[in-house]
């Protein structure tokens, strides 16, 4: 420890200080970067999923063409078989 002085061990700890508070504010800012990009993905997926047509509207345009054509016995014959 030859050559320190109070002075330097100041100097050396505030440089120390300032290089981790410096590091830490890049991985803050890095993460928050990190959580916009998922953010904005969780919302395109979320856009998505109110365009996909759900399984009661799919049942109800079958029958509907089942209805219109007499093909019900057949095509629900088709859907119920395991």
């Amino acid at each position: 420890m030859s050559g320190w002085t109070l002075k330097t061990l100041k100097k050396y700890f505030d440089a120390a200080l300032t290089a981790k508070d410096k590091r830490d504010q890049q991985r803050f800012e890095s993460g928050e970067k990190r959580l916009d990009a998922m953010n904005e993905f969780r919302a395109a997926l979320s856009d998505a999923q109110k365009t996909f047509v759900t399984w009661p509207v799919v049942m109800a345009m079958i029958l509907a063409a089942c209805t219109i054509t007499g093909t019900i016995v057949a095509v629900l014959t088709f859907f119920m078989r395991k």
